[in-house]
């Protein structure tokens, strides 16, 4: 399976922040959401201001992991700096046994889909959804209307446990 991962809001404005993935047909979806006091914890803690890159792969894994057996391909949203994301993303499928996935921006994507005669502008297939978990994502009460979520939740100590995996490997 070929899956899109997008986020909708920034982690540098310390707003709420959903991150989803979905595959190409969208019959499958997950996703989670940080609150924007959940990232102001997180940026002050670890002084991450300029790290971000490193955040948003954590995201990124914490959606995948259950699910990356499935998955042959990932294509990341660029809303952080793609080769960071790849280099953190890939760090941590190492040190927690995953296997390592092929990982392309959606930049790469695009181009392929044009020589394939595929013109206009090409959209990540998940870009609805990273929007719909920033938006529902922490009002449990509305989950029933619309699409249903699969959200994935994301403690502060877990995301500290992945951010201190990634220091151990960068020390090395």
């Amino acid at each position: 399976m070929i899956i899109h991962v997008d986020m909708s809001g920034k982690f540098y404005n310390r707003e709420n922040v959903g991150i989803a993935w979905t595959d190409e047909k969208k019959q499958k979806h997950k996703g989670l959401f940080l609150s924007g006091k959940q990232v102001t914890r997180i940026v002050e803690n670890k002084n991450a201001d300029d790290d971000f890159p490193r955040l948003y792969a954590i995201c990124i894994y914490l959606i995948v992991k259950e699910d990356i057996d499935g998955i042959r391909e990932l294509i990341l949203c660029t809303d952080e700096t793609f080769l960071e994301v790849k280099e953190y993303l890939s760090s941590l499928f190492k040190k927690e046994g995953k296997s390592n996935k092929s990982i392309r921006s959606i930049g790469q994507y695009r181009e392929e889909q044009k020589k394939g005669g595929r013109g206009g502008k090409i959209i990540s297939c998940a870009d609805g959804f990273a929007n719909s978990y920033r938006k529902r994502g922490s009002k449990e009460c509305r989950w029933d209307k619309g699409r249903k979520l699969n959200l994935v939740k994301a403690s502060y100590e877990e995301i500290i446990r992945l951010w201190n995996l990634i220091d151990l490997e960068k020390n090395r």
